[in-house]
């Protein structure tokens, strides 16, 4: 998935070819939503978001046939607010296309305001959280770990260097 920082540029282009109508629309979703598409136990297409979409803009035909088209998206609302820190699923709909799902395309990103890199061997977890805007260690905040199943396996803070270590999993 695509990482937005929470205080820079949210956007995003849509290119299309020959669509009569479109629709693209962002919700908001929880981690088990977020863990379910990325693990594919959901298949983006056939997502079906349970929160109301927090952005959406809708594409007419165009009256130049078979040239790419790109639209440029930015997340902001009409206020210049940007999206949240979170969870996002990013939903196309199309006509005339035909398909099966929900959606004809979909994908996810996430707003954040820190990077973590992460390390694991069988038995122990390291995490290094910096913050996306000055590469600054961040200390004293709450890491937790999943297994590959995303069951929390455990929890540790960071420290002042931004490493939060977890033994014995």
């Amino acid at each position: 998935p695509l990482v937005y920082r929470a205080k820079g540029t949210q956007e995003i282009y849509f290119e299309h070819l020959n669509v009569a109508e479109a629709t693209v629309s962002i919700y908001p979703i929880t981690f088990g939503e977020f863990g379910s598409l990325t693990s594919g136990n959901t298949i983006t297409t056939d997502f079906n978001p349970k929160a109301k979409a927090v952005r959406e803009w809708k594409i007419g035909a165009s009256k130049t046939r078979n040239v790419l088209q790109r639209e440029l998206f930015k997340f902001a609302d009409e206020n210049g607010k940007p999206l949240e820190t979170g969870y996002y699923f990013i939903g196309v709909k199309e006509k005339p296309l035909k398909y099966d799902g929900n959606f004809y395309q979909g994908s996810l990103f996430i707003v954040a305001t820190d990077n973590i890199t992460f390390k694991a061997s069988p038995t122990e977890g390291l995490a290094w959280l910096t913050d996306l805007e000055s590469g600054s260690p961040q200390k004293d905040v709450s890491v937790t770990f999943y297994d590959d199943k995303l069951n929390q396996i455990g929890k540790a803070s960071s420290n002042k260097d931004g490493i939060a270590y977890l033994k014995n999993i």
